[in-house]
């Protein structure tokens, strides 16, 4: 877990790492991080480009309603990020390396507190 505090020591935002073991590789990767921020810009932006870069998607945010709030989904070349605001809050889930279904799978598994 990681927090971002102001100078005044009031929180800015908080993110959480999970993370996998790869018993053949011998490594630990993060699978899926949640960044939830307190300060953010309003309207949040979130920019479309294209790509001329075999190696670098394009950035196409797709709206979904299977988050707590309407969001975004934005594919990646390993896994998907979701970006939702609920209760004044910013939250974005990386979910990497993921397939739809697993990404969908951990989204069901957040319950708001």
């Amino acid at each position: 877990m990681y927090s971002v505090l102001t100078n005044k020591g009031e929180l800015l935002s908080i993110t959480l790492c999970y993370e996998s073991y790869d018993s053949k590789l011998k490594l630990s990767s993060t699978t899926v991080s949640l960044a939830i921020y307190l300060d953010f810009m309003r309207p949040f932006p979130l920019y479309y480009s294209k790509t001329n870069n075999q190696y670098e998607p394009a950035r196409i945010f797709e709206e979904v309603n299977i988050l707590s709030n309407i969001g975004f989904r934005e594919a990646t070349m390993e896994g998907f990020v979701y970006y939702w605001i609920d209760r004044e809050i910013l939250y974005v889930l990386t979910v990497e390396p993921s397939t739809q279904e697993f990404s969908q799978e951990i989204i069901g598994s957040l319950k708001p507190v």
